[in-house]
């Protein structure tokens, strides 16, 4: 239970007027900002989920443990959701039920959530954070779906009436979900404009090029497009916007520094890139399959650019080194993606399909058992709730620091005590008034 939790789901009062302004048009009106201008989305979803799916687990479980579960259930949704439309773009060269299955399997085996995090990881252990940075993943793969299945099975499609009636919804409303989706999706746009005209200009030939951007696709790509700038611009009066004042050359530095961890350091990311370039460079078969060419190289450039960016964005003391599980999580993503992809379209499924389906098993179960190690770390804080909810007395509960509980530390701050206090009687975990502190 992160410490932004009760502050967004009750909402606190620092809160409260994101909710009260849809899509942040009053920010035009007033001029003033306030904390987590830009962010609509998020804060609308995680206010009714968390109250909803509390309400309904409280039927047949604890109050505590409702929250819980009904946090649990979250994330495994997003999990699966994220799963099935890698897996499903990764096999997009192939009608296979079986190479999807394997798929599915191995792009599961990379969420890794406990002995790589918090670098490499798409379920992050804070609820908060995993509905502002991973859940609008499940959306930005379906909005990208057909860009990114053309750029793996080299044949533009474009897409129905009913559907670009779906994507200018979560055109409207992707934007506002997350801090880092607005400049994300202009640079993918940005990235697939440019690694189309790139070969067209060459071939001098721009026929196919000009059938995109003619498409329904590319004009709903348009309007996205607007709405990112907008959540932009809306972002910028968020009060918590800005972070530490730290030259920007200190910045760049610290970026590199957040380069060598993420790539070198982490375990795992190097080798399953290498993995993936050995497997494009000579791990295909016959020239039947449409190479990847041009999906490596949006991925390359869309990070390449994201990265030289990020410094601008300003830094934070609890992320020094500007790259992290939540700020390179579509990165993370992408290179799922790019390893599956490769991966499938080396196998031959059609004559070792059993030895591919133990492999990636066998593969499942390692991440599976490397991951154990977060598994109880939160039942500490999980004490002090039970605590909480059997406590009778009218004084306020003291004691002693041993985990946080809605907190990002020892809680001796008596308003964020008190938003605490709102939230868990809201949620039916506490009956009376009274402040959780630390000694």
């Amino acid at each position: 239970m992160d410490g932004d939790l009760a502050g967004i789901a009750l909402p606190g009062g620092h809160y409260s007027r994101v909710l009260a302004d849809p899509l942040g048009y009053k920010v035009f009106l007033s001029g003033d900002g306030y904390s987590g201008a830009g962010r609509f989305t998020a804060h609308f979803f995680t206010y009714h989920y968390i109250r909803v799916s509390s309400a309904f687990f409280r039927w047949f479980l604890h109050p505590v443990e409702a929250l819980y579960i009904g946090i649990a259930v979250l994330k495994w949704l997003i999990h699966l959701s994220i799963v099935f439309l890698i897996s499903r773009l990764a096999i997009a060269h192939k009608n296979n039920t079986f190479s999807w299955i394997v798929a599915l399997v191995f792009c599961s085996a990379l969420f890794i959530n406990g002995r790589f995090a918090p670098d490499f990881t798409l379920i992050l252990n804070s609820p908060i954070y995993t509905i502002y940075y991973t859940l609008p993943l499940v959306a930005y793969f379906i909005f990208f779906g057909p860009m990114l299945l053309y750029l793996i099975r080299g044949r533009f499609v474009d897409i129905s009436n009913l559907s670009m009636i779906g994507l200018i919804f979560l055109a409207l409303i992707l934007p506002q979900s997350s801090p880092i989706q607005p400049p994300l999706i202009i640079l993918s746009i940005l990235s697939f404009l440019l690694v189309e005209w790139y070969p067209a200009w060459k071939k001098k030939d721009f026929a196919g090029f000009k059938k995109i951007l003619g498409s329904k696709y590319l004009m709903v790509c348009g309007f996205i497009l607007l709405s990112a700038f907008y959540a932009y611009y809306v972002g910028s009066f968020n009060k918590e916007s800005g972070g530490e004042k730290i030259a920007l050359i200190e910045r760049y530095r610290a970026l590199g520094q957040g380069l060598i961890k993420y790539f070198f350091k982490s375990v795992l990311v190097l080798p399953v890139l290498i993995f993936s370039l050995v497997i494009l460079r000579f791990g295909y078969r016959p020239m039947s399959t449409y190479p990847l060419k041009k999906l490596w190289g949006f991925v390359i450039l869309l990070v390449a650019m994201y990265t030289v960016l990020l410094p601008l964005g300003g830094t934070r003391w609890y992320r020094p080194l500007l790259i992290r599980g939540d700020t390179y999580i579509l990165t993370t993503a992408l290179l799922v993606l790019l390893f599956v992809s490769t991966l499938v379209r080396s196998i031959k499924f059609e004559k070792i399909s059993i030895k591919a389906f133990v492999l990636a098993c066998v593969m499942l179960s390692y991440f599976y058992v490397i991951d154990l190690d977060g598994i109880g770390k939160n039942q500490c804080e999980k004490s002090v709730l039970y605590q909480a909810h059997d406590y009778k007395g009218e004084d306020d509960l003291v004691i002693p620091y041993k985990c946080e509980v809605c907190a990002w530390g020892p809680m001796r701050n008596k308003y964020l005590a008190k938003v605490n206090t709102d939230f868990w009687w809201a949620l039916k975990i506490v009956d009376h008034d009274f402040l959780i502190l630390n000694e």
